[in-house]
């Protein structure tokens, strides 16, 4: 009777056993093909130019500030010494418009009044001179102007006492300095902007990860400075996206634990989303086709784990 009761209790042990495992082995939820995803962050060009080189294949893994490609720069250095000589020159031109634009004028002593041409002359003269301070009139039509004006002045010599001159600076117009204004800084800018491009000869990864070269882009490519080169998937910002069928809903749920192996490690996780590819619309309920469902992966695991990576998943009951 004691061999009978032990194997009595034996037996029963066996049966509640195998009933557990029975039980845990059907309410595991399985995923298949679950792929590791990232956060993408852009590689953007620094300048305009043509890329000369690609130095990374697509897919390939970069720590933060590999170099990327190379390009070759619109902008030479002669561009930059020509524009380094329009910045000088603006700067020039509103420092002698903001001391005062130089006039000459006559000054009678003893003498009649000048005729009327010869001062008609020398408002015109002025008025020439203030234009080609402005840039409105060229230097041929103001030296016409002084031109015409010392001919009155040498009619009325000859009837009048001789008359000295002298040079007079007046203030330049408000529309005149703003205007100086301007020119300097549209020459600033576009010298700072050809700075800038020759600087941005190398393009850099902002982030370690997997490299994705964006479409389009090779070696002989024109590029724009801001354009996107490639995205990188953030090695620090990991998880793993499953695709579920909508029968498969039910089984998994927020917090769900999840184990699963990666890069040769046993590791586990929680589900931390889950959502819909689509919604019903136009008034009438339509099913989603694929359900995603995001794992989370621990933070420790660092650079070593790539985006694309594909595991299996095993949800707990």
């Amino acid at each position: 009777m004691q061999f009978g009761l032990l194997g009595f209790l034996t037996l029963t042990a066996l049966t509640i056993g195998g009933v557990w495992l029975y039980q845990r082995a059907h309410n595991t939820v399985t995923l298949e093909d679950v792929q590791v995803k990232s956060a993408l962050v852009p590689a953007k060009a620094k300048a305009d130019g043509t890329i000369s080189e690609i130095l990374v294949t697509d897919g390939a893994h970069v720590n933060a500030g590999d170099v990327i490609a190379h390009i070759k720069l619109n902008v030479t250095d002669e561009d930059l010494v020509q524009l380094q000589q329009n910045v000088d020159l603006a700067k020039k031109s509103l420092a002698d418009l903001q001391k005062g634009i130089a006039v000459t004028q006559p000054m009678m002593s003893d003498a009649p009044i000048a005729a009327a041409d010869t001062e008609a002359a020398r408002q015109r003269l002025e008025r020439m001179n203030e234009l080609h301070a402005m840039g409105a009139i060229s230097a041929v039509k103001r030296d016409e102007a002084e031109a015409a004006y010392n001919a009155a002045l040498a009619a009325d010599q000859a009837r009048a006492p001789a008359a000295s001159y002298h040079t007079v600076m007046q203030p330049a117009s408000a529309e005149q300095i703003k205007q100086a204004e301007l020119f300097l800084k549209q020459a600033e800018i576009a010298l700072t902007k050809a700075q800038q491009d020759k600087a941005g000869t190398d393009i850099t990864a902002t982030v370690s990860g997997t490299l994705y070269l964006a479409e389009g882009v090779s070696v002989g490519s024109r590029i724009s400075s801001g354009q996107t080169i490639a995205n990188i998937g953030n090695a620090e910002d990991l998880w793993l996206d499953a695709q579920i069928d909508v029968k498969q809903k039910e089984t998994v749920r927020l917090g769900q634990f999840a184990s699963y192996r990666l890069n040769g490690r046993e590791m586990q996780g929680t589900v931390q989303d889950i959502e819909d590819d689509a919604e019903a619309g136009d008034g009438e309920e339509s099913l989603p086709e694929k359900i995603h469902v995001r794992i989370s992966i621990p933070e420790e695991t660092g650079a070593e784990i790539l985006p694309g990576t594909r595991v299996t998943v095993r949800l707990s009951p």
